[in-house]
């Protein structure tokens, strides 16, 4: 009775008649009833299917989901409908990972807000990024127009903008424009509150001025007295006598110059005049360079010749034209197709000078020999109307007899 054999979707295979083997349903050897010696293509069965059917070529009947490892590529296949379908190779996957190009939505692992390091960033880290940034080293950022109002990040040039934009005033001594108002205070008030000129003018109006001297032009009498100021002081404060001890004191004349016949120490400065400047004004180092750049000098200006022992006039651009065109250059020839006439000489190179150099006919006598040879294309060929000299020539060369 033939045994029928089926897949694993119930199909027929193969119908597998008594004391037969089938080698051609599939790649394996399907034993029939009472096959003698039947161990041998059991076996066989079973290292076929351990190496994945390894070898160079397909099998040549395949079923849907066997594999075969092709041993010439060292790849796997995957036999998928009517065709082989290969597996990665471990080369392959190394492969992918050099500058892989994704597509779809590739995903990864987000990491922790603080990372910092060549883990791959998710959309998600980045936007986690933007939640409380802390940022480091010198960010940058688009500077906004001015009177921008929005959540734009404001650069330190936005900063700097907007303040210069706005007139405010400085709260360390500020200069007040227009008229600046303020709160009056009450008559008896004396702290540091703005006094209004309502302040002042009700102060004054209620208080007996006679024992108080005038702010002009007043004359005082006994003894004033006033705050010593500080010894850095230089205002319009007044001075007492205290302070102009404590000053004179503390004044270490000797870092002073005098005004006849100073002399400077250290590295004195003073203001750079003018480039056009001609005065007894200081000169500066710089105001010396300024003059060197685009100088124009007068008179007769003078520099030393070569030697360095005797001074002539400077030559102009404008005078080594002049000279230049003023020179007959008749006699001359051109350095592009010279045209030479009378015996133009030049030196004369070796005999194995190969270049652009002029070739003398002193070099061509050279190279060509007594007898009037001549190379041509490497190979020495004598051209002579003479017969042939014996002891002229090596071996191989040959000699060429015209007549005239």
């Amino acid at each position: 009775m033939s045994y029928i054999i089926n897949n694993f979707r119930g199909q027929v295979v193969a119908v597998i008649p008594d004391g037969t083997i089938n080698t051609t349903s599939t790649v394996l050897q399907l034993v029939g009833r009472s096959v003698t010696d039947y161990g041998v293509a059991e076996n066989e069965n079973y290292v076929w299917i351990m190496e994945n059917f390894a070898a160079p070529t397909a099998p040549s009947t395949p079923l849907e989901g066997q594999w075969w490892y092709n041993t010439s590529t060292q790849i796997v296949y995957l036999r998928t409908g009517n065709a082989w379908t290969s597996m990665a190779s471990v080369q392959y996957v190394e492969d992918q990972k050099i500058s892989p190009i994704f597509t779809g939505v590739p995903q990864a692992p987000t990491a922790p807000v603080a990372t910092a390091n060549n883990q791959i960033a998710t959309t998600l880290f980045v936007q986690n990024q933007k939640n409380s940034p802390i940022f480091t080293g010198v960010p940058e950022a688009p500077t906004a127009a001015n009177g921008s109002y929005t959540n734009q990040v404001a650069t330190t040039l936005f900063v700097k903008n907007t303040i210069d934009f706005i007139d405010l005033a400085p709260r360390n001594s500020p200069n007040l424009i227009g008229v600046p108002t303020a709160p009056t205070a009450a008559n008896t008030t004396s702290n540091s509150q703005i006094a209004t000129t309502q302040f002042v003018y009700d102060y004054v109006t209620s208080t007996d001025l006679s024992p108080y001297a005038t702010k002009v032009n007043a004359t005082l009498t006994g003894v004033p007295t006033a705050p010593t100021a500080n010894i850095l002081t230089a205002n319009t404060q007044i001075a007492t006598t205290e302070f102009a001890n404590v000053l004179y004191n503390n004044t270490q004349i000797s870092l002073y110059a005098t005004k006849n016949n100073a002399i400077l120490t250290g590295v004195p400065i003073a203001p750079t005049a003018a480039n056009t400047t001609s005065t007894n004004q200081i000169a500066t180092t710089q105001f010396v360079q300024d003059q060197k750049a685009n100088i124009v000098l007068t008179g007769i200006p003078r520099a030393p010749l070569p030697d360095g022992t005797i001074f002539e006039q400077i030559t102009t651009v404008a005078f080594v034209n002049n000279s230049i065109s003023n020179i007959d250059l008749s006699g001359f020839a051109p350095l592009n197709s010279p045209l030479f006439v009378g015996n133009p000489r030049a030196p004369t190179a070796s005999a194995a000078t190969s270049t652009t150099q002029i070739a003398t006919t002193a070099f061509v006598q050279a190279v060509a020999g007594p007898l009037g040879n001549s190379l041509w294309q490497g190979s020495a060929k004598y051209v002579s109307t003479a017969d042939p000299d014996p002891n002229v020539g090596v071996n191989g060369d040959f000699w060429f007899k015209y007549q005239n």
